[in-house]
């Protein structure tokens, strides 16, 4: 007691001859200055009540205050017990009652034995606020106490509080934090705000010396985290709103590490890139890892969620804004299967898209809108360079080594190249339209394609120009085809058809060097299982043919009518009067079944026709809606 003022001193004994003596002493003091514990700054201005009763003393505060620096700690309630007088260097316990700023009692809890923040790698300017605590300090009435000699129970609240520090480079505001510890741990809970981010959960503080601290808790899902992370995600990317859980790992010097999961429930997403969208009535699975330095980097990126499942990696530009998104395997639905790379562009841009790698199915996707099924709009796309194994376009017709590089824009615009089922080259360009893709394909092979496609069983040489404009549902095309000077080789619906007309010379030719044609039109409708051929010609010297009816993919098979017109380039005059194809006198066909051994009808009647009237021996071209 280095100072004070003792007043209304009461002191009372009761003794009998046959027991010790009973002392009651109790009494109020003013200014009182004394220390509590060696290390620690005194209690100034104190006033209260003391007293010693059945050899137990108790000193009670009702005002008081002890300074950290330049703070003041009210301690107001405050109460030293010593449990028994009789007993030297015995037990004794501080009922600590502390109102203060937080900068205040952190400073206090940082002197000498306790130093907790210093253990902890913090400083006493962690966070700002103000604290209403209380505490058990529980040690013996020795000299030289150590940390270690001392049990220290706290709790209480933390009440518009803020900090810097916790997550560097952002501002972590919280109305209030309920706080809890002993010597060892230090724990805070509620709810708070990072930047304008709601959060909440359990800050876990290890005090030991390099112990680090952890947080278990919430995370709003929502678009204001993609702009409070500056994650760099195009606009739309995220709506609705949601949670995660998530924890947070600090260790001293290092930024600090997150693991975030949800079931994605009331969060919307939007992927315009890869034709893709989840509703926010929908669930999944989404994981992220990675550290809150400046920037925010993603180590590791997993979801699952409406027929989308992915795993990547994420880097940003210190600055913010996307760097990188590196996914080593995208999935979306039955279309996509294949490595996908995001590279950022800058504010408010749409990423540049590389995919090397994996395929793609067209059969079950619409590509070329400006943005996903049902989007509602969107923002275009950036940049698409792909180098695919396989570009599945039919359920026998693929694209194989397909190179492409699309242009930033509302939809799929720009050039491609590939072989086809890896055998024939081709070339193009594809331009949006109607919400979709047109495409425009080339080749010098032409023969060779439509073998490929397994259209023709052998063909060699030509030009071919494709057009193929989507219409109805996905996978669905109409298809306009021109092909010059095709030569035609063991063709065997063709041979069949020649055999059964009896036409030896142009038989012979096909067995031989081919029959050539110098022109070949097509207007059709693809779907992913049939071609529907509505109207078809091709034109040579030896002969002219006609062609409309179905072909099924999948079993190879045909259903197709027409007229051959034998030495066309005489008998084509009467073209004029009927088909492209057909000339004054030609055979009306029919060819059914599989194309490598089709059955064969002619009508030999429909020789004394003229073209003009021919149409009365064969039934109606397909239709299609």
């Amino acid at each position: 007691v280095l100072d004070g003022m003792m007043r209304d001193i009461q002191l009372g004994v009761r003794s009998t001859p046959t027991t010790k003596p009973d002392l009651v002493l109790n009494f109020e003091f003013d200014e009182l200055i004394t220390t509590f514990m060696k290390t620690l700054p005194p209690i100034e201005a104190a006033s209260g009540h003391a007293e010693i009763r059945d050899d137990r003393f108790v000193v009670t505060a009702d005002t008081g205050s002890v300074y950290a620096g330049d703070e003041a700690i009210d301690i107001a309630g405050t109460s030293f017990i010593y449990e028994d007088i009789r007993v030297k260097r015995g037990p004794a316990e501080v009922q600590l009652a502390a109102q203060s700023s937080v900068t205040g009692l952190l400073t206090l809890l940082d002197y000498d034995p306790f130093n907790f923040l210093t253990k902890a790698g913090r400083s006493p300017d962690l966070a700002q606020g103000r604290t209403d605590l209380t505490a058990k300090l529980n040690f013996n009435l020795v000299k030289n106490l150590t940390a270690e000699d001392v049990a220290v129970t706290y709790q209480g609240q933390l009440n518009d509080i803020s900090s810097d520090q916790i997550a560097p480079g952002r501002v972590l505001r919280a109305d209030r934090i309920d706080v809890r510890g002993d010597r060892d741990t230090l724990i805070l809970t509620g709810d708070a705000r990072l930047g304008d981010l709601p959060v909440g959960g359990e800050w876990r503080a290890n005090l030991a010396p390099g112990g680090g601290s952890r947080v278990d808790g919430w995370v709003e899902l929502s678009p204001r985290a993609v702009s409070e992370l500056n994650l760099g995600l195009p606009k739309g990317s995220v709506s609705g709103q949601g949670k995660g859980d998530v924890t947070l790992i600090f260790d001293k010097g290092q930024p600090a590490q997150f693991d975030l999961t949800s079931d994605l429930g009331g969060v919307g997403l939007r992927l315009d890139a890869l034709n893709w969208r989840k509703a926010q009535n929908g669930k999944g699975n989404l994981r992220v890892q990675g550290s809150l330095g400046t920037p925010v980097s993603v180590r590791a990126l997993e979801i699952d969620a409406a027929g989308l499942a992915t795993k990547g990696a994420i880097s940003l530009n210190p600055g913010g804004g996307l760097k990188q998104a590196q996914f080593s395997s995208v999935k979306v639905g039955r279309w996509l299967n294949a490595p996908v790379t995001l590279l950022g562009r800058g504010a408010n841009r749409p990423p540049e898209i590389r995919v090397a790698g994996g395929a793609v199915d067209m059969r079950h996707v619409s590509l070329g809108g400006s943005g996903a099924a049902g989007s509602g709009g969107g923002s275009g796309n950036g940049p698409m360079t792909l180098n695919l194994d396989r570009l599945q376009v039919s359920d026998t017709i693929a694209l194989t080594n397909f190179k492409a590089d699309f242009q930033p824009g509302q939809g799929l615009r720009g050039r491609f190249s590939g072989l086809v089922n890896g055998r024939a080259a081709v070339s193009g360009h594809i331009v949006p339209q109607n919400g979709r893709s047109a495409v425009r394909v080339a080749s010098n092979n032409a023969g060779g394609v439509l073998s490929a496609a397994g259209l023709l069983e052998k063909g060699r040489s030509g030009d071919l120009d494709l057009t193929l404009t989507p219409v109805g549902q996905e996978g669905n095309y109409d298809g306009l085809l021109r092909v010059t000077n095709i030569w035609l080789q063991d063709a065997p619906a063709m041979a069949s058809l020649l055999s059964t007309l009896s036409v030896v010379g142009l038989l012979e030719q096909m067995a031989g060097g081919g029959i050539s044609f110098g022109e070949v039109e097509a207007d059709f409708r693809l779907t992913p299982d049939r071609v529907i051929v509505r109207r078809s010609s091709a034109v040579g010297a030896s002969m002219g043919v006609s062609m409309d009816g179905i072909y099924t993919f999948a079993n190879k098979a045909m259903d197709m009518q027409g007229v051959v017109s034998p030495f066309y380039l005489i008998n084509g005059v009467g073209a004029i009067f009927s088909r492209k194809g057909e000339g004054l006198i030609g055979f009306n066909y029919r060819l059914k079944g599989p194309v490598a051994n089709p059955k064969v009808q002619v009508n030999p009647l429909s020789l004394f026709t003229p073209g003009m009237f021919r149409e009365i021996f064969r039934r109606p071209a397909p239709k299609v809606n």
